[in-house]
């Protein structure tokens, strides 16, 4: 239920962050150096996760977001450029190939990754500053053993193109492909005479890489639920959100769920991947035999489609307020949306402040 960047496909401040909160506190870092250093490691993960795309088979966590947490240590280390280069050689040294598997099996083994790649990026860091120099050629030689890509076929983004802007918060407790057909769901529920009970059959039509990453059928395990099309969509259909307790023990129980997951069907659209367009259709056929379609092509967080300080604000108390108390959320939101942390941030990137 955290950020991502579209074009790299995961999540470059997953693994940044740790390290600049870790390292920040321990050397007494000011808040404009910590912000520095997570605006470096993001733009050199996102760079990366966008041309180093793991093999079928890979969680992307604990990939290619090893770099930043490499970048961030370097820079909270006093280190310059081309000693964060070196501490990104050493760090692919050791390249990651994160199973996809524990997800499928329902093991919460995979949320092991982003520490791993955090303490490596630390680790890596500090190999350089204590004098250790890798290969010059060891991310290029990762990128051909490892994930069987060409270098030369790799194209980064312009040095001038700040990625942290496009990144984005998910709206929904589940990995970003469930978030367009849950869309639609909801959408569909608010129809004049929408009746989930009258449902005979219905199927999901979306984009490829959604049905091969998110295809998982019938979960017995919270994070399998979280990576389950079917799930969201019936899950959607049936209580109108996909919220922090749709795949808790209580919802992976419920008959009237697990029913009507079994009836969902999986179609990769071709058209989608032609075009490169994400989203998805819902095709539902009614009792009566009669066809409802829904469709959802974005939601809040799509590039150009920002989640507002209010969506935000939303979302952080209905996860943080059972815990914190609604006050402290409340408090605790204001400090980040409206107080002056990001300030050293924005004017660094030359930005208005965020929505």
């Amino acid at each position: 239920a955290c950020e991502g960047l579209a074009r790299a496909h995961g999540r470059p401040g997953l693994q940044t962050l740790p390290v600049v909160i870790a390292l920040g506190l321990a050397r007494g870092a000011s808040l404009g150096d910590s912000l520095a250093a997570l605006v470096a490691g993001y733009e050199v993960a996102g760079r990366l996760g966008e041309v180093l795309r793991i093999r079928p088979g890979m969680h992307v966590d604990g990939t290619f977001g090893v770099y930043g947490a490499a970048v961030a240590a370097a820079r909270l280390a006093g280190l310059g450029p081309a000693d964060a280069l070196d501490a990104i050689r050493t760090a692919a040294c050791t390249t990651s190939a994160s199973l996809y598997l524990p997800i499928r099996r329902g093991s919460v083994t995979r949320n092991l990754y982003v520490g791993q790649a955090a303490e490596r990026g630390i680790a890596a860091a500090l190999a350089v500053a204590a004098g250790i120099r890798p290969p010059e050629d060891a991310l290029e030689e990762a990128a051909r053993v490892a994930l069987g890509l060409d270098p030369a076929d790799m194209r980064l983004a312009p040095p001038d193109l700040a990625l942290i802007v496009e990144g984005y918060l998910k709206p929904y407790a589940a990995v970003r492909h469930a978030h367009y057909p849950a869309a639609a769901a909801i959408a569909w529920r608010g129809r004049p005479g929408a009746d989930p009970a009258r449902i005979a059959s219905l199927r999901v039509e979306t984009y490829s890489e959604a049905v091969a990453y998110a295809g998982n059928r019938a979960p017995v395990a919270p994070i399998t639920a979280q990576f389950s099309l079917s799930w969201a969509t019936a899950h959607a259909l049936l209580r109108g959100d996909l919220g922090s307790t749709s795949s808790r023990p209580e919802a992976l129980r419920d008959p009237a769920i697990r029913a009507l997951e079994q009836r969902v069907v999986l179609v990769a659209d071709a058209a989608r991947d032609a075009s490169g367009r994400r989203g998805a259709t819902l095709v539902l056929q009614r009792d009566d035999g009669r066809e409802e379609r829904s469709e959802a092509d974005g939601v809040p967080g799509d590039p150009g489609r920002p989640m507002t300080a209010d969506e935000a604000r939303g979302k952080f108390a209905a996860y943080a307020a059972p815990t914190l108390g609604a006050a402290e959320a409340s408090r605790m939101a204001d400090a980040i949306l409206l107080g002056e942390a990001f300030l050293p941030l924005t004017e660094a990137l030359g930005v208005s402040r965020p929505r």
